[in-house]
Parts: structure tokens; sequence; C-alpha cells
């Protein structure tokens, strides 16, 4: 491990690890002892929040809450399995509280193995995926404007809408008429063939899962 928590520089060139760093979760990959072999761009930010998830001195991960780490750890004991255990092996979900009281992480530990990390030294292990819920949304504007042929002023309408804005918000945002958002909106609407802004929210949830989806991990 590097002092920032980073992967080992043996493994940044690993593509199967690489390929971590393009997801929108945090992933923490866990050789057989549990030891962190890698985090991707996501994990470093939550470990730097010091919200209570952090590596012990053997570069283990482990919260300072007892009972969130008791958890924590049982769930990974349960994905990496024994010596000799093939997969499938059992995934846990869990939710692990912060220090500051916000909304707690939820975190997916998931089995995976050699084939998927490609790393002789890591002969099998896991991968913990931690959402956390107070992060910046996805933005899908931009993809829908690409999907639907958008117009940029739509696109920027279409954001404003996924956000939650009413008409007269984003007009004030934008600098244009409650006219010209509900012209635009109708165009969104009409392009993308939604009824209503629900509808809209609906594929944008959609599109925001395939995103952020992870990958085959066995």
């Amino acid at each position: 491990m590097t002092a920032d928590g980073g992967p080992a520089s043996s493994l940044r060139s690993d593509p199967a690890l690489q390929a971590l760093d393009a997801i929108h979760l945090a992933a923490v990959v866990l050789d057989v002892r549990a030891v962190v072999v890698h985090c991707n761009h996501f994990a470093n930010r939550i470990l730097a929040a010091d919200e209570g998830l952090e590596l012990d001195g053997e570069g283990c991960l482990m919260c300072r809450n007892p009972s969130d780490n008791r958890r924590l750890q049982a769930a990974i004991d349960a994905a990496i399995g024994s010596p000799g255990q093939e997969l499938p092996r059992k995934a846990g979900l869990i939710s692990l509280s912060r220090r500051s009281g916000s909304t707690p992480y939820f975190v997916r530990a998931v089995p995976v193995s050699a084939h998927f990390l490609q790393v002789a030294s890591v002969p099998r292990g896991a991968i913990l995926l931690v959402a956390d819920p107070d992060a910046p949304a996805r933005h899908t504007a931009p993809h829908l404007q690409s999907l639907f042929g958008l117009t940029q002023a739509e696109s920027l309408v279409c954001a404003g809408l996924l956000e939650g804005h009413s008409y007269q918000e984003i007009a004030l945002l934008r600098g244009v008429s409650s006219q010209t958002v509900k012209t635009h909106a109708r165009s969104v609407l009409r392009k993308t063939g939604m009824r209503n802004r629900h509808a809209l929210m609906q594929i944008e949830a959609t599109l925001g899962r395939l995103l952020s989806a992870g990958l085959p991990l066995d």
C-alpha cells in the first residue's frame, strides 16, 4: 500500500484493478488475508473523510465503531471464504455508521476470484463496494442529451427537472423566462417519449444504474 492509502505500485498496471476506477462507487480490493491491495478514487476519498472507516496497521480495513467493525469483518470473512473454497462464496450487505452522524455508508462485500484479479499473488479475495448516499448524484443529463438529441438549452432544463427544481427556479438559475423553461421542458418530454417529470426521473434512475454498474467479478 502507498502512504495515501492507494494501491501498491506493482498493482497499478493490472487492467482488472484499473477498471474499478471507472465505476461510480467506492471499491476496495482485499486479498485472501483481507489486506487492502487496491482502492479506487472514490474509496480513497471515503478513507480520507475520517468518518470511521480506516486502515489498521496491517493494511486491513476496519471501522472505529466496534459494532460496525464486527459486522464488517464478518461480511469480509464470508466473502473471502476458507482455503480451497470455490465461488460462489457468500456476498454480504451491511450499513456502517459515520462519526458525523450523516447517512450511513452501504457496503456490499463481493467474492472475487483470481480470474478477475489477474494478480498472481492474490489467489482469491473480495471487493467491498461502498455507496455514499450523501455523495453528489451522477449527472445523467449530458447522457440523456446524447441519447435523445437534446439541445444544450434542453439539457440544462432537463438537469434542473431531475434535480427537483420548479420551472420558476430553473428560470432564475438559467436567466430565462418561465415560459422558455416550459417550452424546453415540453420538448425534453417529447424527445424522450416521457409523459411527465416522474417518468423522466425513472429513466434517469435506470441510466444512472447503468453508468454506475459494477463489473463481472467472477
